[in-house]
């Protein structure tokens, strides 16, 4: 009998312990994760996540915020082109109730995060930010914004191109080097891996929500800047899946918003096919109250030349589409300075035209001073900022807000 005592006050006494030894397991979390769109944003997340190679599971478990059990969805892997000692693991979870808050983990151990679904229908307000040039210099400049960004609770984050900087200009010692050795030379592209880090740590809002984000390329998210072919941007395309067509597509929100994202030049030509595309997706959305157009290189510069060869093609193809079929406005990056146009048609100022925002200076430290003498200025500053807009009914609010969270514009429409 004492025997068996003894042996039952172990037993009792080892559950006791148990919870506190399973408390003491670190959940499951990754390094680097990250939240976009490949279908609906109403319906629809993708889950993508970063782990040493190694690591071969792909699912995450989630459930509505009100709910108690766990769906599990499965995905796949990738390698990371010049990346070998990663894996890339995509999860898209489906068939979701729009305008709703989920519970997600990365395996069943894993760390709990949460995001919210876009709605059907707005009636709410519905707020964005925007921004491009993020990871120029230091990770602290990019840290930095990215705090204040996420203070703004937005809902999404549309990135306007040249998001870590691995890419660029290909030299003739680049071209040698890689027909010799089969390579590609360009800075260093960890530098992919250590902005999707910064961006899980920081990018959540402060009730606790992921943020997704919706990128454009820009000529240093590609070796070869400009004029090169998808895979000369094989890093980009690998991380950031898109519905459709590699390079420039539409995501729509409900019945009250379009994002038209271009390519301005990097892996698809301006002009051509991208353009007749661009006409006949906007013509379809005539009635959509809100339409965005997102790309990299501006229509109206506020620190290179007006008559810049990239500019110019991006204003003779694009903008009189954005004017005859009833653009809100472009947010346009690569100038590394904070600008806001007037109301442009037809090269004129008119009430009844398109606003273009932004120029790219996300995490840029050696900002530019713009032109604030050109015509077509309404607001510029050398600033480093993000710009955050509100829909609310038919009306739109853009603040422009820099890394310090000083406000440095405000407009409506």
């Amino acid at each position: 009998m004492m025997k068996k005592n003894i042996f039952y006050f172990f037993i009792l006494l080892f559950s006791w312990f148990l919870p506190s030894f399973a408390a003491d397991k670190e959940p499951y979390d990754p390094f680097a994760m990250y939240l976009t769109w490949q279908g609906d944003p109403t319906t629809t997340m993708t889950v993508q996540w970063i782990t040493l190679k190694d690591d071969l599971e792909d699912y995450v478990e989630y459930h509505a915020t009100h709910g108690s059990f766990w769906t599990e969805a499965e995905g796949e892997h990738y390698l990371i082109p010049g990346l070998p000692r990663y894996l890339l693991h995509r999860v898209e979870l489906k068939g979701l109730r729009p305008n709703t808050d989920y519970h997600f983990r990365i395996k069943k151990n894993g760390r709990i995060f949460k995001f919210q679904t876009m709605p059907t229908h707005q009636t709410d307000p519905i707020t964005f930010i925007v921004g491009g040039d993020i990871y120029h210099d230091h990770l602290s400049s990019v840290l930095e914004t990215n705090k204040q960004a996420a203070l703004v609770s937005p809902l999404f984050a549309l990135l306007g191109g040249d998001l870590a900087y691995t890419g660029g200009g290909i030299s003739f010692f680049s071209r040698l080097e890689a027909s010799i050795f089969g390579n590609r030379s360009n800075r260093n592209i960890e530098r992919w891996i250590e902005w999707l880090t910064a961006w899980k740590e920081t990018m959540t809002t402060p009730d606790g929500r992921q943020i997704p984000m919706v990128p454009a390329i820009g000529n240093h998210d590609v070796e070869g800047s400009f004029g090169r072919k998808i895979d000369d941007a094989q890093v980009f395309y690998t991380l950031f899946p898109f519905p459709g067509l590699k390079g420039y597509n539409v995501l729509d929100f409900g019945d009250y918003m379009s994002v038209i994202v271009l390519d301005s030049g990097h892996t698809h030509p301006v002009e051509g096919e991208q353009t007749r595309w661009l006409a006949k997706t906007l013509n379809e959305r005539k009635d959509i109250p809100h339409k965005f157009a997102l790309y990299h290189v501006p229509a109206y510069p506020s620190a290179r030349s007006f008559y810049n060869q990239r500019c110019t093609a991006v204003r003779q193809h694009w903008v009189p589409i954005f004017e005859t079929m009833g653009l809100t406005a472009a947010f346009e990056h690569h100038d590394h300075a904070y600008k806001r146009t007037k109301l442009l048609r037809g090269n004129k100022v008119d009430p009844s035209g398109v606003l273009y925002l932004g120029d790219g200076a996300w995490g840029v430290t050696g900002v530019k001073n713009p032109d604030s003498n050109r015509w077509y200025l309404a607001k510029s500053a050398a600033a480093r900022h993000f710009i955050k807009v509100t829909l609310n009914g038919k009306h739109r609010q853009f603040t422009a807000i820099d890394n310090n969270g000083k406000v440095i514009d405000e407009f409506g429409m």
